[in-house]
């Protein structure tokens, strides 16, 4: 992990702070059952995984993930930010100074 810059470490931890989300949302038996999914199946992982990835996007990671999208590719990834309107906060940012140069 050390050697991962900055954002990627952000991007790793923010993926896997996504599984909690994941199984807290699932409840206790419905974990179970995705975790032998998981081990059993590469199609169920990859999915699970990819659902994760999602989460971490939707939690405004969507910067970092671009940068180290491991499970769903930079192509995908700003294909669901189109299709679901996410804006980043980092293009916020952008925005709102722009504004305030202009005297908005």
């Amino acid at each position: 992990m050390e050697r991962l810059s900055l954002n990627k470490q952000v991007a790793a931890l923010g993926h896997e702070m996504a599984h909690f989300i994941q199984y807290d949302q699932l409840g206790f038996g419905r974990t179970l059952i995705t975790l032998v999914g998981y081990v059993s199946s590469d199609k169920k992982r990859l999915k699970f995984e990819k659902e994760a990835d999602i989460i971490s996007i939707d939690h405004g990671l969507d910067p970092h993930m671009i940068d180290f999208a491991f499970y769903t590719s930079e192509a995908d990834i700003k294909s669901y930010m189109d299709k679901n309107a996410v804006v980043s906060k980092i293009s916020l940012v952008n925005l709102q100074y722009s504004n305030f140069s202009k005297g908005y």
